[in-house]
C-alpha cells in the first residue's frame, strides 16, 4: 500500500468514505498515515470502516553529525484508521492492527482535531511483535540526549494511545480492549502513554479501557541500533514518564463518564507517574457490571449493548456472536415412580440461548411389596390390606370384602358371629303374594318368602279409599230451588255425604213497554219482565190521557200548546172543567204509584 506522507488507501479525504473493510495491509508512513486515509479534512467523513491484521509504521533513517549521532524513526501522526483527523470518524474498528511511529500514534487516529465516535480498538500501539523490519521500529534518538531513548529498538517517542495519540477535538462512545487472539493491547512509549489517549486537550466521554499492557523502559535499559550494532549502551532516566490506563497527559482536556480497569499486566518503571485522575478506576469484575455505565448515562437503547462473551459493553453496530463458552444445565429433574424426569436443557449462561434440549426420563413406576392385612374383615364389615413401594415409600390400600354370615356346620348359628342364621340370613325374597284384598275402607295384606331360609314377611296393603263422584247435582232457577248433589263411591256405591238444597234465585226484573200519557193519548206503566228467564212477572196498567189545560184562558193548552177553542169561554164552565180534569189526573197517578208499591212487596 502507499508509503510516505499522507499514506493510506486514500491519501486525503474531503468527502465520505464508508463501508470499507481492509485486511492484511501494510502501510509505511513518514508523516500522517493510516490504513484508510492519511488525512481526513474538515468536511471528511469516514464511517463503518474496519481494519484488521494489518500494520502501519514509520521508516528508519540513520543520521550523523560532529556533535551527535542519532537515528530517526519517521512516523508522525500515525493511526490505524487515519493519521490526521479534522472531520468525523464514526463506527470504525481497529482489530489486531499494529500501529507504530515516533509521535502521536493511536489505534484509530494519530492526531484528532475533529470528532471520533462509536469506535473500538484492539490493536497494538508500537508493539514489540514482529511483522516489519526492525529498522522501522526504532524511535527518534540523540546519542546521549536527555529526551529520547531506545529499548531493544522498539519504543515510541511519545503520545501513544489505544484510540488517539493526541486529542484536541471530541471523542465519545469508544473503547479499547484485548481481542480474541490477543488478551492485551500492548502500548509502548516513554512519555504520555495512555490506554485510550496519550495527550488530551479536548473532551473524552463515555469511554472505557481494559486489558492495556504498557511497555516502558526502566533505568539501565539496553539499547542497540539496528543499522549499526556497534552502537549500544544503556539509558538513564532524567525526567518522569506519564503513563495512565485512560489518558496520560491532560492539562486542558476533560474526561467524563469513563472507566478503566486496574492494570493487571505489563511493567511501568518506578519513575513513571499516573498524572491526575482520568475517569473511574474499577476492578475487571466491576467493569462487567452494566449498572455503572447506565448510572453514568450511557445510551443502551441506541449506542451500546453488552457483549455476552466478555460481559463488557460493546457498540451496537458491532456484530457479536456468542461463543457459548459458559453453559449450564437448567431444568434437570429426576424421574420418580409416577412422574417423568428431564435431563435438562443446556443453556448459555452468557446470552441465555438454549444450546441443546434435554430428554424426558420416563417415570420408573412403583416397586410394590407384599400386601399386609391392616384391618380384619368381619361378617358385616370389610377389612383392609396395604402395600408399600420400596423406592419412594408410597402406600396403596385395598379393601378386603366382608366374609358374610355362614353356617358351615349346619347348626343354625353363624360360624363367625354366633347369631341365629335366620335372623342373619342375607334373604333372597320371592315375589309379594296378596293374601287379603284391600277394600275402600279396610286394609289388605301381602306376604313374601325367603328362598334360602323360608322366613316369611308380611306387609299391610293400605285401604284404597272411596272413589268419589257427585250424583244428583241441579242448578237453582228463578223460581225453583237447586241441589249440590250427593258424593257417591263409584267402586262400592256408598253415599259418602248428602248434598244441600240451593234456594231459587228469584226473578231479576226490568220494566218493559212503559209509555207516558199525553193531553189526548193514554199512557202505560210498563210490564215487569225477568231479565234471566224472560217471564212477565206483572202486567202494567193504562194511564188515562191528561186532557188539555188552559189555566190562563188564552184558548191554547198550557201543556201541548194546541188550540182548544175561543178565548170567551164561560168562566164557571171552564173552571169546572179544569177542576175535574185535574182531579182525575191526580187520582190516576196515585193509583199507579200504589200498585207499583204493592208489586215491590
Amino acid at each position: 500500500m502507499q508509503s510516505g506522507s499522507n499514506a493510506g488507501l486514500f491519501a486525503i479525504n474531503d468527502g465520505t468514505i464508508k463501508n470499507v473493510t481492509v485486511k492484511d495491509a501494510s502501510v509505511t508512513v513518514s508523516t500522517q498515515g493510516g490504513v484508510i486515509s492519511g488525512v481526513n479534512k474538515e468536511n471528511g467523513v469516514i464511517s463503518n470502516c474496519t481494519v484488521s491484521d494489518s500494520i502501519v509504521a514509520g521508516t528508519f533513517t540513520a543520521k550523523y553529525s560532529t556533535s551527535y549521532r542519532y537515528w530517526l524513526n519517521d512516523g508522525y501522526q500515525v493511526g490505524g484508521i487515519v493519521g490526521l483527523n479534522k472531520g468525523t470518524v464514526s463506527q470504525c474498528i481497529n482489530s489486531n492492527t499494529d500501529v507504530r511511529g515516533w509521535l502521536e500514534v493511536g489505534g484509530i487516529v494519530g492526531h484528532n482535531d475533529g470528532v471520533v465516535s462509536q469506535c473500538a480498538s484492539s490493536g497494538d500501539i508500537n508493539s514489540t511483535n514482529s511483522g516489519i523490519a526492525s529498522n522501522a521500529q526504532v524511535n527518534r534518538m540523540k546519542w546521549a540526549a536527555q529526551s529520547a531513548y531506545v529499548w531493544n529498538g522498539e519504543c515510541a517517542y511519545g503520545r501513544a494511545g489505544g484510540i488517539a495519540g493526541y486529542n484536541g477535538g471530541e471523542i465519545s462512545d469508544v473503547f479499547v480492549s484485548g481481542s480474541q487472539d490477543n488478551e492485551f493491547v500492548d502500548i509502548a512509549g516513554w512519555n504520555s502513554v495512555g490506554g485510550l489517549c496519550g495527550k488530551n486537550e479536548g473532551s473524552i466521554k463515555n469511554a472505557y479501557s481494559v486489558g492495556t499492557k504498557f511497555t516502558i523502559p526502566a533505568h539501565g535499559s539496553t539499547f542497540v541500533f539496528p543499522s549499526d550494532s556497534s552502537y549500544s549502551g544503556t539509558y538513564t532516566w532524567t525526567s518522569d514518564v506519564y503513563v495512565h490506563p485512560m489518558t496520560a497527559s491532560q492539562e486542558k482536556g476533560t474526561t467524563e463518564n469513563s472507566f478503566y480497569a486496574e492494570i493487571v499486566n505489563g511493567s511501568i518503571p518506578a519513575q513513571a507517574t499516573k498524572e491526575g485522575k482520568r475517569g473511574n478506576e474499577k476492578t475487571i469484575d466491576e467493569m462487567k457490571e452494566d449498572g455503572i455505565y447506565k448510572d453514568a448515562g450511557w445510551d443502551f437503547d441506541n449506542v451500546w449493548k453488552i457483549d455476552p462473551n466478555t460481559k463488557l459493553p460493546t457498540l451496537q453496530f458491532i456484530p457479536v456472536e456468542c461463543k457459548h463458552a459458559n453453559t449450564e444445565v437448567v431444568g434437570a429433574k429426576d424421574a420418580t415412580c409416577t412422574e417423568d424426569g428431564y435431563t435438562g436443557d443446556t443453556v448459555c449462561k452468557d446470552c441465555g440461548e438454549v444450546i441443546a434440549k434435554g430428554d424426558v426420563i420416563p417415570a420408573t413406576g412403583h416397586v410394590w411389596g407384599e400386601w399386609v392385612e391392616t384391618k380384619k374383615a368381619t361378617c358385616t364389615e370389610a377389612g383392609e390390606a396395604t402395600r408399600t413401594c420400596s423406592k419412594c415409600g408410597a402406600t396403596e390400600t385395598k379393601e378386603i370384602p366382608a366374609t358374610g354370615h355362614h353356617d358351615d356346620d349346619k347348626d343354625g348359628k353363624c360360624d363367625g358371629c354366633g347369631k341365629d342364621m335366620q335372623d342373619l340370613c342375607d334373604h333372597v325374597w320371592g315375589e309379594w303374594v296378596e293374601t287379603k284384598k284391600a277394600t275402600c275402607t279396610e286394609a289388605g295384606e301381602k306376604t313374601r318368602t325367603c328362598s334360602k331360609c323360608g322366613k316369611t314377611e308380611t306387609e299391610v296393603i293400605p285401604a284404597k279409599g272411596h272413589n268419589i263422584e257427585v250424583v244428583g247435582k241441579k242448578d237453582a232457577t228463578c223460581e225453583e230451588p237447586g241441589y249440590t248433589g250427593d258424593e257417591v263411591c263409584k267402586d262400592c256405591g256408598a253415599t259418602v255425604s248428602k248434598g244441600e238444597v240451593i234456594p231459587a234465585k228469584g226473578h231479576n226484573t226490568e220494566v218493559v213497554g212503559k209509555k207516558d200519557a199525553t193531553c189526548e193519548d193514554e199512557g202505560y206503566t210498563g210490564d215487569e219482565v225477568c231479565k234471566d228467564c224472560g217471564k212477565v212477572v206483572s202486567k202494567g196498567e193504562k194511564v188515562p190521557a191528561k186532557g188539555h189545560n188552559d189555566a190562563n184562558g188564552d184558548g191554547k193548552c198550557d201543556d201541548c200548546g194546541k188550540d182548544i177553542g175561543g178565548g170567551n169561554h164561560d168562566h164557571d164552565s171552564s173552571d169546572s172543567h179544569k177542576g175535574f180534569a185535574g182531579f182525575m189526573n191526580w187520582l190516576t197517578r196515585l193509583l199507579i204509584l200504589v200498585r207499583h208499591l204493592l208489586n215491590m212487596v
